[in-house]
């Protein structure tokens, strides 16, 4: 099976885009938490465990939202494939 130009594009960009949608908020959240919990406790504004406690459950968080982009990708390039 080949594609041409326009029905490789209409194939690939809602793919990536719904996936990417998912996960890129997920990596700046993930490089956000980073970044605050190093700055307060090298500022000692805050505790060391609460600190870490509050970047594992944001971490625990992201993850469930990646399984969730992976799932989407999974599926929906399946549904893509059987759909064209």
């Amino acid at each position: 099976m080949t594609f041409g130009v326009k029905q490789g594009l209409s194939f690939l960009f809602p793919i990536l885009i719904l996936q990417n949608i998912i996960f890129l908020p997920i990596i700046f959240l993930l490089a956000t938490s980073g970044i605050r919990m190093y700055k307060g406790i090298m500022k000692k504004e805050i505790d060391i465990k609460y600190g870490l406690i509050r970047h594992c459950i944001i971490m625990l968080i992201a993850i469930f939202f990646a399984i969730i982009a992976s799932c989407v990708e999974a599926y929906l390039s399946t549904i893509m494939l059987n759909f064209l």
